[in-house]
């Protein structure tokens, strides 16, 4: 944005939030297929104001750099979704015998339009909606649903249909609840304990407060977990202290949206580790190495430090059981916080506290007698091999010569 001749938006380009405005504008504006000429085509014929004409000229140039440099944001994925089945893919998900679509209350066009591809191709596509089939039944709260219905019915050139009835164990207030939901005016009845409020100073607190009232079915009124849910508009915020407050209740939860990919502890592991050869500063370019992930990485199931650190070399990098104890207790004792230098200068001057003659600890010069030495801290050969670990371990996260790309 530093090359475009933005007046209107200059003294907000260096303001917090306004790049977070202008990816959510862009976004919409991608969700429902507006390309950027067809976006700076509206503006002009709006008037061409200022305020509208830079949105239009920060859209066209992001797109434009997108496009120089073969990436794509999260929006476009979508477009290319749609591009590559219809242009790029034309036997895809012809052999799919069912396709569900199922938790939605509204799509894109761009999700529209890739409904419209798939439909032309499954045997069967099924599009869930809440709401009811009869207009003499439908209420405020179910307008929106009424909106989606007839967007996919001209879509998808199709009927909606019912589902099957089913007995409703519905109670009384929900059900007058639902049909007077949005209404300015409606009759009052008593809830009979199926509704109730509960105020929470924060989302932990919220959090903590539901999951004891359906605890307190599972325990009090015998139901199953099965027949229990927790419902919010948005689960993502309060996904932490759902898991924490669960686990301290011996609650089984599962997430219908599961956890997002770097939360997965293998794909965490992994970030962590990666993290490690990271440099501790601008200044030193040296790997930051701190110590609790560095024993962490060692300690980690989902690694095998048994591989070589690389196809030349002769010697595996060899961690085992009990190596990362070890090290801890080694970093521990010499007070190490992070960095090459100092994993180097406690491992190598431990592995010189040794006398091959009498086989017991000896204090080096370079260090200071009045820190003691406990008994289990590694000496001699055991601390040499230690910092050989360490090296070989280096060696296999040292990333490839080249150039850096971020």
């Amino acid at each position: 944005m530093d090359d475009l001749p933005l007046i209107h938006y200059a003294p907000l380009t260096d303001r917090p939030g306004f790049i977070q405005v202008l990816e959510d504008l862009i976004a919409e504006l991608k969700a429902a297929r507006i390309w950027p000429d067809m976006f700076a085509q509206a503006v002009a014929a709006l008037g061409d104001e200022p305020r509208l004409r830079e949105l239009a000229l920060v859209y066209a140039a992001y797109q434009e750099r997108l496009q120089a440099q073969s990436w794509a944001d999260r929006a476009g994925l979508g477009w290319l979704a749609v591009e590559a089945l219809e242009e790029r893919a034309p036997d895809v998900a012809r052999d799919w015998p069912l396709l569900v679509v199922d938790g939605f209350d509204n799509f894109t066009p761009v999700q529209l339009a890739l409904l419209e591809v798939l439909a032309s191709r499954v045997e069967n596509l099924i599009v869930t909606l809440t709401g009811t089939a009869d207009d003499s039944q439908r209420t405020l709260a179910h307008r929106r649903f009424d909106q989606t219905r007839r967007q996919l019915e001209d879509t998808l050139g199709v009927r909606a249909a019912p589902l099957p009835e089913q007995s409703s164990r519905q109670a009384p207030a929900l059900a007058h609840l639902e049909t007077s939901l949005f209404r300015s005016e409606a009759e009052q009845i008593a809830a009979m304990g199926a509704v109730q409020l509960i105020e929470a100073p924060d989302r932990a607190s919220e959090v903590r407060a539901a999951l004891r009232w359906l605890k307190t079915r599972l325990v009090e009124d015998g139901m199953r977990p099965v027949e229990v849910t927790l419902l919010a508009r948005d689960v993502r915020p309060y996904r932490p202290f759902i898991l924490q407050t669960a686990a301290e209740f011996g609650l089984p939860v599962r997430l219908v949206d599961g956890l997002p990919l770097r939360a997965t502890p293998p794909v965490a592991a992994l970030l962590d580790l990666l993290r490690l050869m990271l440099p501790r500063t601008d200044s030193d370019p040296q790997p930051s190495l701190p110590r609790r992930p560095v024993v962490e990485a060692w300690r980690s199931p989902y690694f095998d430090w048994s591989a070589l650190p690389k196809k030349s070399a002769t010697q595996p990098i060899g961690i085992g059981p009990g190596d990362a104890d070890a090290l801890d207790t080694a970093a521990r004792w010499g007070r190490v916080i992070g960095g090459l230098s100092q994993w180097e200068e406690i491992l190598t001057d431990l592995a010189a506290r040794y006398e091959e003659t009498t086989g017991v600890p000896s204090i080096a010069p370079a260090q200071d007698e009045e820190r003691g030495l406990p008994a289990d801290v590694p000496v001699g050969p055991a601390a040499q091999l230690l910092w050989d670990k360490l090296q070989r371990f280096l060696l296999r996260l040292t990333p490839p010569q080249g150039k850096r790309t971020y």
